[in-house]
């Protein structure tokens, strides 16, 4: 079987519908993700695995992330993590599916849209997500906090 999926901040999407994105680190991508219960083995899989990305955008209303490109071309970020969320960053890792040929990188989700449309086997995000840096750049979210997160804008 073919692997299209798209791993996004840890959780497993069934893939990204549209072109394949640019890496290009300063800029923001809109991605949209498919789930869909026919790829998966188990019945709830897919809704449990939509609502998880989902968090990442209904947290970013009220503006808890800022964006910014330096000077000199570089990427930078704020964040401001609401109490409730159930993650400890905006940071995500954005891998894709071994047969999917794109490269992979590390960004911070700034926004987004819940998509979907019956019926309810299949649900649809959109995520807005602004680059950081490729993704075998950084071993993880701390590495990459470390290099482009500041708390002075």
């Amino acid at each position: 079987m073919t692997d299209a999926s798209w791993t996004v901040g840890g959780i497993v999407t069934d893939g990204l519908v549209g072109s394949t994105p640019v890496v290009s680190p300063g800029g923001t991508r809109s991605l949209t993700f498919h789930f869909h219960e026919f790829l998966t083995d188990a019945v709830d899989d897919y809704r449990v695995r939509y609502q998880d990305l989902r968090e990442y955008i209904e947290w970013t209303a009220g503006d808890p992330v800022r964006t910014w490109v330096s000077d000199g071309g570089d990427p930078s970020y704020r964040e401001r993590v609401p109490a409730g969320a159930s993650f400890d960053t905006f940071v995500v890792a954005v891998d894709p599916g071994a047969d999917v040929e794109a490269e992979g990188f590390w960004g911070v989700v700034t926004g987004g849209s819940d998509d979907s449309r019956p019926p309810a086997s299949e649900r649809t995000l959109s995520l807005d997500v602004f680059v950081l840096a490729p993704l075998d750049e950084y071993a993880d979210d701390e590495a990459v906090e470390t290099a482009f997160k500041t708390e002075v804008m």
